[in-house]
């Protein structure tokens, strides 16, 4: 590929991003597109297009581009766990299984245990098989100890209830919300203030439906409920994508599920964004999660650098 072929590609692909992020979705599709033929031997813009499809509902075509990445770079995370997620929606829940204990082998192999277990919990969830509760138990006493995995051994003969299973993502200590910016108001029931930003969404006040979505989300994390937040946060995403303050809130509810690698590709992206639209504010906020949760990753320091 000549520099100017690369570089034409590179900007498909930004665009891409950057599209997606945004919530553009044909725009993001329009612009993997174009990388994909400018660069067809490269995964990353075929994930991105799966990604896309699997956005806008298509888990077909986005199971047709993730087989394609994955043709590519076979131990590629996101398109594994786009992959899986493809097949799950499709009812194909063995092939679902299986492809979450590649990822959960990916995890492991790099490292992240506590991803590697995540995965594998999601994977028994899908498909029960001895082979796969074996995993589980192992990789449980590795992160948790032998108590835990004593608590997975209890739940297969029944003396226990199935721990819930954890979210396909890849993506763990808890990082500070304070980075973000505090409610102006004090942070009710969750219930409460989801019905608040859900009706301010449907008289069309997007900036109070944004507000108190985040304030929902915060009140939400502080009641433990962790996907009602995220889901809070998706609200308040649909109608602000691009606000640095729920970006933060997600990686912060991220990592506190254990996923890190997802925590970081939001944190490279929103970083990447800030830098684009040349918002320091949100780059320094970015750069004071990556020094307390990923000081030792080289691409999340660049962008701080």
């Amino acid at each position: 590929m000549t520099d100017d072929l690369f570089d034409q590609y590179r900007d498909a692909l930004r665009r891409g991003h950057v599209a997606a992020a945004r919530g553009q979705l044909e725009a993001a599709a329009a612009a993997y597109s174009e990388a994909i033929s400018l660069a067809r031997d490269r995964p990353v813009a075929h994930a991105g297009l799966g990604a896309i499809h699997l956005r806008s509902g298509d888990l077909r075509a986005g199971l047709r581009e993730f087989d394609l990445a994955l043709a590519r770079a076979p131990r590629d995370a996101t398109s594994l766990a786009g992959r899986a997620e493809a097949l799950s929606g499709l009812g194909r829940r063995a092939e679902a299984a299986e492809t979450l204990d590649r990822l959960s082998a990916v995890h492991e192999a790099a490292g992240r245990a506590r991803e590697a277990l995540d995965v594998a919990r999601r994977a028994l969830a899908l498909a029960e098989g001895k082979a796969r509760r074996r995993q589980v138990e192992r990789l449980t006493e590795h992160v948790e100890g032998p108590s835990g995995a004593a608590a997975v051994g209890r739940e297969r003969t029944g003396h226990g209830t199935e721990a819930p299973a954890a979210g396909l993502d890849p993506s763990a200590l808890p990082v500070s919300l304070a980075a973000a910016p505090e409610p102006t108001v004090p942070i009710l029931d969750g219930d409460e203030r989801m019905a608040e930003a859900e009706d301010a969404f449907g008289r069309g006040d997007l900036e109070l439906a944004r507000h108190e979505a985040l304030v929902a989300a915060e009140a939400f994390r502080a009641q433990g409920q962790q996907a009602a937040a995220i889901d809070a946060c998706y609200l308040a995403l649909t109608v602000a994508p691009d606000d640095p303050a729920v970006h933060l809130v997600l990686v912060g509810l991220y990592l506190e599920r254990g996923w890190r690698s997802r925590a970081a590709e939001k944190l490279l992206l929103l970083g990447r964004l800030a830098e684009l639209d040349g918002d320091e504010d949100a780059r320094a906020r970015v750069c004071l999660v990556v020094a307390a949760e990923f000081p030792g990753n080289p691409q999340l320091a660049a962008l701080c650098a």
